[in-house]
């Protein structure tokens, strides 16, 4: 394999990752405590901040990045990942909300648990591979083309549609349409192959395969009703980007600052006395409410009534336990959440591996799957050394999202995909035979740690 130097760090780089921690933990409190009270508060968001605790979450804000390891290798950056997209918006919510002590510390235990996870299992043997890069990313494109065609040929043309707003009315009847079977497929399709291959697509410098993947995603978009969708595409050439530059995670931490600020503007403007406009509000809405402080906050409704009840799953829901395990719940677990805290039994009220595993075995829940999160980390370093930092740190990043962040680990690695991303990566062969050389003599150019 070619050699691969790593980019020596930048000078100032962990000032500059401090400092933007510290921005970002500041305007996500502003834009809680001024705008997302005001315009979800309907949706759990409460207004109690409580100065001490705001305090020690800055304070743990700011100092709980600097355990993480400075590898140039994946598991840096699902690890800022990770911190940045669920335990930083708790510690905001800590602060803010004043949520108990108990759940802040359950939160910064797990993300600590798989800290020392990656750190304690170290290096593991590189798998050798089976299949070429051509090979996988067409197979890819026609796996997605195909997925869309049958979809189309079984009446899914009836409900196209392209508009956010009209997502919730169509999803339903979009799903009764195709057959139970197409509840694992599609999340393999928009969830592995089209992301994966989009991935090879951009690293191998494919254009046009890379709009036919994102062409793909918008028409798997319209033809579902899962808006999730419509994003993912650019959150792979989102990941694709940032890894080129030598200050990737100071500039991951950056565009969230913006994603906020922009939001706040937004919510600004929806909270105004002429109320903005007809789309006034959709981005905050989607980016600062959805995709930043939801989760977080539905973790802690987890945690809270498993807390109050006392009662845990044992996995009673998932296939391991085979139907031996009676649930002690009237409902699933993700309705169960949405008629407590939302007094909607009908929403599904997904959340990511702390607030599953909560639900499950309680605080022992949650130390199996950060002790699992941490080994999968791991694997995606292993493959790294024999394909790139940026591909596999790219090629996962839907994968990652849905496993911390959206749905309990055994359901990411069986239905959404996860456990097809890992055999999709232990499979594909090395690419440096395959690269197109660069002007350094180097085939593969790994982010720095920064």
């Amino acid at each position: 394999m070619g050699a691969r130097q790593a980019i020596a760090t930048p000078k100032w780089s962990s000032i500059i990752l401090f400092l933007a921690y510290s921005l970002y933990f500041g305007a996500c409190c502003v834009a809680y405590v001024e705008y997302v009270v005001d315009a979800f508060g309907y949706q759990g968001f409460v207004l109690a901040v409580n100065p001490l605790k705001l305090t020690a979450g800055a304070l743990a804000a700011v100092l709980l990045p600097l355990f993480i390891p400075r590898r140039p290798q994946p598991s840096q950056f699902h690890l800022h990942y990770a911190f940045a997209l669920l335990v930083l918006p708790s510690l905001v919510l800590f602060g803010c909300a004043d949520l108990p002590a108990r759940y802040a510390s359950a939160v910064i235990g797990s993300f600590v648990l798989i800290i020392a996870t990656v750190r304690a299992i170290g290096d593991l043997p590189t798998p050798k591979g089976l299949v070429g890069v051509s090979q996988l990313m067409y197979f890819c494109l026609g796996l997605s083309a195909f997925y869309v065609m049958v979809v189309l040929a079984l009446g899914g043309a009836q409900y196209l549609n392209f508009d956010l707003s009209k997502v919730y009315e169509l999803r339903e009847e979009a799903a009764d349409n195709l057959p139970s079977l197409f509840h694992f497929i599609s999340p393999a399709i928009t969830k592995v192959a089209i992301p994966f291959g989009l991935a090879l697509a951009l690293l191998h410098r494919q254009p046009a395969v890379s709009i036919l993947f994102v062409l793909l995603a918008l028409l798997a978009f319209g033809l579902t009703a899962h808006k999730a969708v419509i994003f993912y595409p650019f959150i792979v050439i989102w990941f694709f980007l940032l890894t080129r530059s030598r200050w990737f995670i100071s500039l991951f931490v950056g565009s969230l600052i913006m994603i906020v600020a922009i939001s706040a503007w937004d919510l600004s403007q929806f909270l105004s006395v002429n109320g903005g406009g007809e789309y006034s509000g959709w981005i905050g809405s989607l980016l600062l409410r959805r995709a930043i402080l939801s989760q977080p906050l539905l973790n802690y409704f987890y945690w809270d009534y498993f807390t109050e009840t006392q009662t845990f799953l044992y996995w009673a829901e998932s296939r391991i336990s085979f139907g031996l395990i009676e649930s002690p719940l009237d409902l699933k677990l993700v309705n169960l959440i949405g008629l407590e805290y939302f007094d909607q039994p009908e929403m599904a009220a997904n959340t990511g591996f702390l607030g599953s595993g909560y639900a499950n075995a309680g605080y022992i829940g949650i130390a199996v799957y950060a002790a699992l999160i941490g080994a999968i980390f791991s694997f995606f370093d292993a493959c790294s050394r024999k394909l790139s930092v940026e591909f596999v740190t790219t090629a996962t990043s839907i994968s990652l999202s849905t496993m911390v962040l959206t749905s309990d680990l055994l359901v990411s690695f069986l239905t959404h995909g996860l456990l097809a991303t890992i055999l999709l990566l232990a499979i594909l062969k090395p690419f440096h035979a395959e690269l197109p050389a660069t002007g350094t003599g180097d085939n593969v150019r790994p982010f720095s740690h920064n």
